[in-house]
């Protein structure tokens, strides 16, 4: 037995001994093929190739899609038959023999060849344990297929057995069957697809290897535009986006209202809220923890510039939103409307050596038919011009200071120009804290008011404020600006705040409280040492908005407490409840 490449197997006359039929012919003839293989016999053509004498031997050959299976087959061992190609191969022996049954059940005419008959009844295998050159397996180790060598006897007295009995059949090959094809079939398909998918990224690779290199921003690393201006800049002021919105000139946000935004003076009281609970920060001024959008703040700037409002939602999946504010002095009746101004904002300044500094414009117009239409920067008094969206940041490597001038021209040409010194330095800008304790001399039992009038710290955000009235208490949070508390002892107790930053720096603050008990009660006292302290919630308030208005006197033995709202009004006994001021002049 020999394998001829894409021909088949070639088995010498001398090495088998042919079966036959019955009663005449052996198996190989072209009827006994064609009633194996072709009637009625597509599933089991694929296991038997196709045998044709020749003067020396027999050639077994079978071809499947152009490709010839049986010259490049192995012999079957152990533990190597798939599990399917076992049961097909049964189930096709099994139809193979109904051949014999239907051609006797059914009264055809002519009647039915007793020599096929009797080839399909006595039809033998080869016995794999004795022959098991017969059983071959074609294709790769993943999806093999069984090839049977058929018709022949190698053994002197018999290699064969019947194929009429499906048990006997699967018994026989039942130990070469593979337990684990499974497996071996899944693995397989992984790897391929293992293998394409690197493939693909190494065909990728090569193929961005090849392309030029792009061009990013320093700052945000976007990718540059052909003129080299970075696609993730404001096109009005040139400053980085921020969620996809501008911080300095973007409208208004979705949860954060501020009212009145435009035309704002000196003096003016600005409302802001916002509709989910979150920090609300006025620039300097003021910081609270809004809920809902009735929790309003407001504050007046007595100080013209600009000012930012802030507000940081505790819900993670919402943007913190950002709105800016122009406050201007009133003009004297002599001095003419200015048609623009320029108004240029660095952020952070000071800075650290290295550290990037945005270039801010905060210019606007007061004459509704100009706008602005150039915006140059100017780094440094010796620096060329460069425009805002090019070079609307940058580092210095050095400490010192630098004048940095913005230009702007509207599309009448006039130009104006805003000048702001930068300083770098690399010394820390270390953090204060200011407290404000009222009374400082008081009695046992009476409220002592503290208060927290630290400016906001540069560059960061105070995460925890806390306050000790040094009564034996440790420290605990203070998440407003003012804190009251009652000394029950006499004594002297040191009143201590202490804030911590987003950087973990922490200062503190102290202020000396003495109770002492031998004061003279109120009924005692002279009327003209009494002393009143009257605090207002809101300090600022909208037209028509509550103002509650709360005795931090601290006195005990009161009789009565009167309360007048306006210079004109008549004064009325004080309650602790709330008072409506209704129409209030604008102080």
């Amino acid at each position: 037995m020999h394998s001829e490449k894409n021909t088949g197997i070639h088995l010498a006359s001398q090495e088998y001994t042919p079966l036959k039929v019955a009663t005449s012919g052996v198996y190989w003839d072209a009827d006994f093929q064609n009633l194996l293989r072709d009637r009625d016999g597509s599933d089991r053509a694929r296991f038997f190739p196709r045998a044709e004498l020749t003067p020396t031997g027999v050639l077994f050959s079978l071809t499947d899609q152009g490709r010839e299976l049986v010259a490049d087959s192995k012999p079957m061992t152990r533990h190597k038959l798939p599990p399917r190609e076992l049961d097909q191969f049964v189930e096709a022996m099994m139809n193979f023999q109904k051949l014999a049954d239907d051609s006797q059940a059914s009264n055809q005419a002519p009647p039915p060849d007793p020599t096929k008959i009797a080839f399909i009844k006595t039809f033998r295998l080869p016995d794999p344990d004795r022959q098991p050159e017969s059983y071959r397996l074609a294709g790769p180790w993943f999806d093999q297929r069984l090839v049977v060598l058929w018709g022949y006897d190698r053994q002197p007295d018999g290699g064969s057995f019947p194929a009429n009995d499906a048990q006997e059949i699967r018994q026989r090959l039942l130990p070469y069957v593979d337990p684990h094809h499974g497996w071996r079939r899944l693995s397989a398909r992984l790897l391929h697809v293992a293998a394409a998918l690197l493939l693909i990224f190494l065909v990728w690779t090569m193929f961005r290897s090849a392309q030029a290199p792009v061009n990013r921003c320093p700052t945000c690393q976007e990718k540059l535009t052909t003129e080299g201006v970075c696609q993730n800049r404001c096109a009005d002021c040139g400053e980085h986006l921020r969620s996809g919105q501008c911080p300095s000139c973007r409208p208004r946000g979705q949860h954060l209202t501020v009212a009145p935004r435009q035309a704002i003076m000196t003096g003016d009281v600005v409302t802001a809220w916002a509709d989910q609970p979150g920090l609300l920060s006025v620039d300097g001024y003021a910081k609270r923890q809004v809920t809902s959008a009735n929790d309003k703040v407001h504050c007046r700037f007595p100080i013209a510039g600009d000012y930012a409002i802030t507000w940081e939602p505790e819900a993670g999946e919402l943007n913190g939103e950002f709105v800016r504010l122009s406050v201007r002095a009133p003009l004297s009746a002599e001095q003419p409307a200015a048609p623009f101004q320029a108004v240029l904002l660095l952020h952070p300044n000071p800075a650290a050596p290295g550290q990037t500094i945005t270039a801010i414009d905060a210019s606007f117009t007061d004459v509704p038919s100009r706008s602005i239409t150039h915006r140059d920067i100017q780094w440094g008094d010796q620096a060329p011009w460069q425009t805002l969206a090019e070079a609307g940041s940058r580092s210095f490597p050095a400490p010192g200071c630098v004048q940095v001038t913005l230009r702007v021209t509207d599309d009448t040409g006039a130009t104006a120009s805003s000048t702001v010194t930068q300083v770098v330095t690399e010394q820390p800008i270390e953090p204060t804290a200011e407290l404000d304790v009222t009374p400082t001399t008081c009695r046992p039992g009476e409220i002592v008011l503290a208060r927290d009038l630290t400016p906001d710290w540069p560059e960061s955000a105070e995460i925890q404020r806390e306050i000790s009235w040094g009564d034996g208490d440790d420290f605990a949070p203070m998440p407003d600006q003012e804190a009251r508390h009652v000394f029950t002892k006499p004594g002297s107790y040191q009143v201590t705040l202490r804030r911590t930053d987003s950087k973990r720096r922490t200062v503190t603050a102290t202020k000396t409280v003495i109770a002492q008990a031998d004061i003279k009660p109120d009924a005692d006292t002279p009327a003209a040492a009494l002393l009143c302290r009257l605090a207002l919630t809101p300090d600022i308030a909208l037209v028509g908005e509550h103002v509650t208005a709360t005795d931090v006197s601290g006195h005990t033995h009161v009789t009565r407490r009167q309360i007048r709202w306006t210079a004109a009004g008549d004064y009325e006994d004080f309650t602790p409840a709330e008072n409506a001021l209704v129409n209030p002049e604008r102080q």
